[in-house]
């Protein structure tokens, strides 16, 4: 088994990515993964990554099969945290975009992922601000996921909204 050093995660793009799927596939110490991620100044990832490797959730199949959620979803949630904490985009950032553009910023982002030149989808890119990005396509999907999320949480949030006042009226 091959065990994630500090020189192993520096080589990856995105270190967080690195950390997550060492730990939710047990390659890493709880103590290892403590000084990494501690070294990122990263204290809600790592609570995060920390908590999924000792409880890992299960995907349970209509056949009662059942399997461990995949690393890459902590990656997700952790992009997603990323963007909230570096970028700032909040939920209340996120809520002033009713138009689909956070859906359209994440359609993008897997069009490269899936070979569409970056200059091709940027066409489609919801803003006029230059924060598309070049990224590997693995990361490119890790980025779209994380706007899924963020697109269905708006979502979530705003039929909430809307469910609540129609209640007011009745």
């Amino acid at each position: 088994m091959e065990h994630v050093t500090h020189a192993t995660v520096g080589e990856y793009r995105w270190h967080h990515s690195a950390v997550a799927r060492a730990l939710c596939n047990n390659n890493l110490t709880k103590d290892q993964a403590i000084n990494i991620l501690l070294d990122m100044h990263e204290e809600q990832t790592h609570r995060l990554i920390l908590a999924r490797m000792n409880e890992r959730p299960l995907y349970v199949f209509g056949d009662g099969e059942r399997e461990h959620l995949p690393a890459v979803f902590a990656e997700i949630v952790i992009e997603r945290q990323r963007q909230v904490g570096e970028k700032g985009y909040t939920t209340a950032h996120d809520d002033e975009h009713t138009g689909g553009e956070i859906a359209r910023a994440a359609a993008v982002y897997a069009m490269m992922a899936g070979g569409t030149a970056r200059a091709v989808a940027g066409k489609l890119w919801p803003w006029d601000d230059p924060s598309l990005k070049d990224h590997t396509p693995r990361n490119c999907l890790i980025v779209a996921g994380a706007l899924i999320l963020a697109e269905l949480e708006r979502f979530d949030r705003a039929e909430a909204k809307a469910e609540d006042k129609r209640r007011e009226r009745a």
